[in-house]
């Protein structure tokens, strides 16, 4: 009987102990900020403005950003993202850079002797280095808010022209494509302000959205330029006015900066 009285009161005691435990993580603040990883995957929608307004229309660009957040909501991370047009080298910039090539009926002729059906689109790519810093708008969720980053690194954007016809057209494939592409690289800079929902409890509901500038300067790096019969050596300016959307992945979660309890 002694034994019995003795477990009775020891699994009394271990239940009680458990519900102490559950109820002290329940009753733990939701306003607590926390420090972790993450890796964030992006897409944005981009009106393109100054000079890259003058060869393109609007276009993606997709993208990965892991970072880091601390327990005083600050951002630091890397970011990288592919540019992917679709069709969208202006008509009047088309003729202008292929004049030499069109006949006078307004097309190309491909290795077969027909029209080749050219269309022409943007691709390029940029990496930066960034940071930012989250502002809380409740307590309730302190690892929520309005989000403010900027960052600078590398930009490379060019024009690539692509064959409708089963045929081939070398005039603009292989190193001639080189003389009309207007591949230019240089520096960026980028800045966004949103929004940013980070959920406390779940890892994989979390993201954040809100508009995104970029400044590009450029440099041909083509020694020779077809239809300007000579180099390009000056400067391009380049905007990129983006919305953006971002669906993160929170690994793990760090200490917290305060815990409070009821």
């Amino acid at each position: 009987m002694p034994k019995k009285i003795a477990l009775f009161v020891l699994m009394i005691f271990i239940c009680r102990f458990s519900f102490a435990q559950t109820q002290e993580k329940t009753k733990e603040s939701s306003s607590e900020i926390y420090s972790c990883p993450v890796v964030a995957f992006s897409a944005a929608f981009v009106f393109p403005g100054a000079d890259m307004q003058s060869y393109f229309g609007p276009f993606w660009s997709f993208g990965v950003n892991p970072f880091y957040k601390t327990n005083k909501n600050w951002l630091w991370g890397l970011e990288a993202n592919m540019f992917f047009g679709d069709d969208n080298l202006k008509s009047d910039k088309m003729l202008e850079i292929l004049s030499e090539l069109y006949t006078d009926q307004n097309f190309i002729i491909s290795s077969g002797g027909v029209d080749a059906g050219v269309v022409a689109y943007n691709r390029g790519y940029m990496f930066s280095a960034n940071a930012g810093k989250l502002f809380p708008v409740t307590k309730k969720n302190q690892n929520s808010g309005i989000v403010f980053t900027f960052g600078t690194g590398y930009y490379q954007n060019q024009i690539i022209y692509q064959v409708t016809a089963d045929q081939s057209t070398p005039q603009i494939e292989g190193d001639y494509a080189k003389g009309y592409d207007r591949q230019a690289r240089g520096f960026q800079m980028n800045q966004f302000l949103g929004y940013m929902y980070m959920n406390n409890t779940n890892k994989f509901i979390n993201f954040h959205v809100g508009l995104e500038l970029v400044e590009a300067w450029s440099w041909s790096t083509r020694d020779y330029i077809f239809d300007l019969h000579a180099p390009d050596n000056s400067t391009h300016f380049d905007l990129m006015y983006n919305i953006k959307a971002t669906w993160m992945f929170r690994i793990g979660k760090g200490k917290s900066k305060d815990y409070y309890y009821y």
